[in-house]
């Protein structure tokens, strides 16, 4: 038997994946005895073709709008100073390597939880000594 048939007891149901299904439509071929054989073995089941999800865009709306919104809820003042000062400095940085809003994000989530880092980040700066 193929992987490409799951038998879902649960939901009465005989899973397979689209690329299974395009295949089992073709009288003689190898997926379409295969499912045959477990429609017999299961004749009171319905066949649905499952789908695969798409992954989720975990940056999606994240803007810096969001982010200085979220600080000056969250934080104080000296943190949304620190903040402006660091989008300051990084804002040409990225404008440089890429114009695409999703890797600027990416580095300001630091590939980590997104609140809660940046959070740490700029508290991290707010406190290190001024240089003169």
């Amino acid at each position: 038997m193929s992987r490409e048939i799951i038998v879902n007891e649960k939901k009465n149901t005989i899973e397979i994946s689209k690329a299974f299904a395009k295949e089992a439509k073709v009288f003689g071929t190898d997926e379409y005895k295969n499912l045959q054989e477990v429609r017999r073995d299961y004749p009171q089941f319905k066949v649905a073709v499952k789908s695969i999800s798409k992954k989720k865009d975990s940056f999606k709306g994240l803007t810096l709008d969001y982010m200085k919104n979220y600080i000056r809820k969250n934080d104080t003042e000296e943190m949304l100073k620190a903040f402006y000062l660091a989008t300051k400095i990084m804002t040409p940085c990225f404008l440089a390597i890429s114009s695409e809003a999703s890797d600027r994000m990416k580095w300001h989530a630091m590939r980590r939880d997104t609140e809660r880092h940046l959070k740490d980040f700029f508290r991290d700066i707010s406190t290190k000594p001024k240089v003169a």
